[in-house]
């Protein structure tokens, strides 16, 4: 049994986890590159647990018992790289016979870690790539743990990390062994970009509320988010905060008074993006939501923008009728929307790995400790098993729900949808549509009507609503059994560039002259 562990990088989150180990009952060993930041952890917090200063990466390994374990807690890229090569170096050269376990708890590329993975494999040297999520208070008191690793690793370490980590709706760790080599890095790189998107949709949606109910009643509006059925979780408890807080002395709205409107972010979104390209896997809700944060840099294009186009004349203010009603439909189906682009990513890049990711997995060591935390991630525990042996599955359910359209007087009652995918898909792609209480909500009628009447409000008020409208048009296309701007575009393929394009009633492929060439 393991009982000493190193931790190299004292930054916010190393710190955090190597008090946590310590709290745990671990013997901690804490290198930085920085000595006096080493020696400024020890003063704060030598209280909390059994610390060893180390003064090398040589001295952290020395200061370990036979089997080591080190967490290095790094910026992504060449550091990872340099520690690693170091540490094997050193176990190499001056304490041959002793194991080696290398824990990256950073968000790095999760190609980089397949790639270290299998160099460091050669060497008899375990490397293990952790998704950890839930900021320094989660690295300190229980946080998201994804593992990427081979199973010796996970034998050697899984008591270390599910003593460290969150606990989930039933008590059990969050933490989970979800595949070899860069799996762990993968599904936290999704994760994060599952996070991008649902902080842009819950943004825009409070931009939108403020311009109706004013900063006041953001407080009431947000209290009615987190305690909805439907809802909750983190990032609108997060939310809540922000929108009662004041500036000290003068009292105005922190957010929009004082907070410039520039969004940064460290690679995963990016990463994401570019992996959901190269799998051929549409992410549209994650995309828009990065999108919306490289816009928020073109600070100077967005000032041309607006002298040359002057669009407040646009402007109508919705009414606060319906508004929070509406906006409870559409966050709830649009959220669940962006779970599901991200699972079915994941499940892409399991499948082109051969990963073998268990999903629900994914889903059970996220209720617990990570940002996107929410109730909702209990509806995939449940699924049906209708499946039998057909070569075809059709999922038929039943939702009753009023629902009246504004200034209509329209009244739906009774929504029947069905919903048919081919076996095979429902078993991997798409198994979470087979959960009733995530498809009940995901998959509902009325509240893509919702949905569809909150991004018509954004329209009227001229406020931009990037992440929910990419979300709506996303479900609008999936739902069309035939996608038919697409035969249009086949036709001009064909028509400048010969490529071809099939028929519906004729098998093969076929090519047309379809250019008026002028005389």
């Amino acid at each position: 049994m393991v009982t000493s562990v190193g931790v190299i990088g004292l930054g916010v989150m190393g710190s955090a986890l190597a008090r946590n180990l310590a709290r745990k009952g671990y013997n901690v060993t804490v290198y930085n590159r920085t000595h006096s930041k080493t020696d400024n952890f020890l003063r704060r917090y030598s209280h909390e647990g059994k610390f060893t200063k180390a003064t090398s990466i040589k001295d952290v390994l020395c200061k370990l018992p036979t089997n080591k374990v080190v967490f290095l807690m790094l910026s992504a890229g060449a550091a990872v790289d340099l520690v690693s090569d170091e540490l094997v170096l050193e176990v190499h050269k001056r304490l041959e016979g002793d194991n080696l376990a290398i824990i990256d708890g950073g968000n790095s590329f999760y190609k980089d870690t397949m790639a270290r993975s299998e160099k460091y494999a050669e060497k008899g040297v375990e490397f293990i790539g952790l998704g950890i999520s839930g900021g320094k208070d989660g690295a300190l008191n229980g946080p998201s743990l994804m593992f990427g690793g081979s199973d010796r690793a996970w034998q050697w370490t899984h008591e270390i990390l599910e003593k460290a980590a969150a606990r989930d709706y039933h008590g059990r760790p969050c933490v989970s062994r979800l595949g070899p080599n860069g799996a762990g890095h993968f599904v936290k790189m999704v994760h994060n970009g599952i996070e991008y998107a649902i902080m842009g949709m819950i943004a825009e949606v409070f931009n939108l509320l403020r311009s109706v109910v004013g900063d006041r009643g953001l407080a009431v509006a947000s209290d009615s988010l987190v305690e909805h059925q439907d809802l909750g979780g983190y990032l609108l408890e997060l939310m809540r905060h922000v929108v009662r807080k004041r500036e000290l002395g003068t009292g105005h709205p922190l957010v929009v008074d004082r907070i410039r409107d520039v969004a940064g972010h460290k690679g995963t979104g990016l990463w994401t993006c570019q992996a959901a390209l190269e799998l051929g896997y549409p992410v549209p809700s994650i995309q828009a939501a990065f999108e919306e944060r490289a816009m928020s840099a073109r600070t100077a294009t967005r000032c041309t923008f607006s002298k040359a186009l002057t669009i407040s004349g646009m402007r109508n203010k919705p009414q606060a009728e319906g508004l929070m009603n509406r906006t409870y439909g559409a966050l709830a189906i649009a959220i669940r929307q962006a779970f599901s682009q991200g699972l079915s990513l994941i499940f892409a890049a399991s499948k082109k790995y051969s990963w073998d990711i268990d999903i629900k997995q994914c889903t059970r060591v996220w209720q617990g400790g990570c940002i996107i935390r929410m109730p909702l991630l209990r509806e995939f525990e449940e699924t049906e098993d209708t499946y039998g042996s057909a070569p075809d599955t059709t999922l038929t359910f039943t939702h009753q729900e009023s629902y009246v359209k504004p200034k209509s007087g329209f009244t739906r009652t009774t929504i029947e949808s069905t919903l048919s995918l081919p076996l095979e898909e429902c078993e991997g792609e798409t198994w979470w549509a087979s959960s009733p209480r995530f498809r009940k909500i995901a998959f509902d009628k009325v509240r893509m009507l919702q949905l569809q009447d909150l991004v018509y409000n954004f329209m009227q008020a001229g406020i931009p609503c990037h992440v929910l409208s990419s979300t709506m048009n996303y479900i609008t296309q999936m739902c069309k059994e035939r996608m038919e701007s697409i035969s249009f575009i086949q036709a001009m393929r064909d028509g400048f560039g010969s490529h071809g394009f099939e028929r519906i009633d004729q098998d093969g492929s076929y090519t047309l002259e379809w250019a008026i060439h002028a005389e």
